[in-house]
């Protein structure tokens, strides 16, 4: 009877403890600025207005560690300014751009489901560099 105890609490324990990976394709379903003050703003309403074709764009994580974005004909300009390279340990990834910076940015990740939130907040030295008073950026994506 002990044994299978045992047994059943280490499946359990392992079933809850199982990694998930940013690894696939994703969707992008909000991009939320914090400012300052506490306002909010999601930024893909403002790209979707411009933008349209930017709803149908895929995020890609590859295993070899770049990232990047895939888009229709239209959404063309904006995938080529997404090449990326990441990497993740734990709950933590960091994303490094290329263009129009050389800029990493380290995100606190959390999963539910088939989701996952990117949360950054920014340092003071961000906020210089990048001219910006938004305190941080919260990037939700889903799994497709």
């Amino acid at each position: 009877m002990k044994k299978s105890s045992l047994i059943i609490r280490l499946f359990f324990l392992a079933a809850c403890t199982h990694a998930q990976s940013i690894v696939g394709s994703w969707k992008c379903l909000s991009n939320v600025l914090v400012n300052a003050d506490g306002s909010m703003q999601d930024m893909n309403l403002t790209i979707f207005k411009e933008y349209p074709c930017a709803a149908n764009m895929q995020y890609i994580f590859d295993a070899n560690g770049t990232h990047y974005v895939k888009a229709t004909k239209d959404c063309q300009m904006i995938a080529a300014m997404s090449n990326a390279r990441w990497s993740a340990s734990g709950n933590t990834i960091i994303v490094t751009t290329k263009a129009p910076i050389i800029l990493a940015t380290t995100y606190t990740l959390s999963y539910i489901g088939n989701t996952v939130v990117f949360t950054h907040v920014y340092t003071p030295a961000e906020k210089a560099l990048l001219k910006i008073k938004t305190k941080k950026i919260i990037i939700t994506y889903q799994k497709i």
